[in-house]
């Protein structure tokens, strides 16, 4: 499992999290826990049309800030 910490922005508000790598037998392939300030927010994956999407999640996230997301991790990976 890979630990990493990422940055974000949205709306002029900058946001922290901590990414953990995990790989799942039902998805065929990896998907991404997110935690800020230690608490679990959501587990995302990337799809096979490159955009990401929420598994489970106790925060609503809209697609763009998955995107956003999905690209700190596409450069951290």
């Amino acid at each position: 499992m890979k630990k990493f910490d990422i940055q974000y922005a949205v709306k002029d508000k900058q946001f922290n999290l901590n990414i953990r790598t995990k790989t799942d037998a039902v998805i065929k392939g990896v998907y991404y826990s997110l935690y800020m300030h230690g608490v679990w927010v959501a587990n995302i994956y990337k799809t096979s049309m490159k955009q990401y999407k929420t598994l489970s999640y106790t925060r609503a996230f809209c697609q763009h800030e998955l995107e956003a997301i999905g690209q700190q991790i596409d450069m951290a990976n």
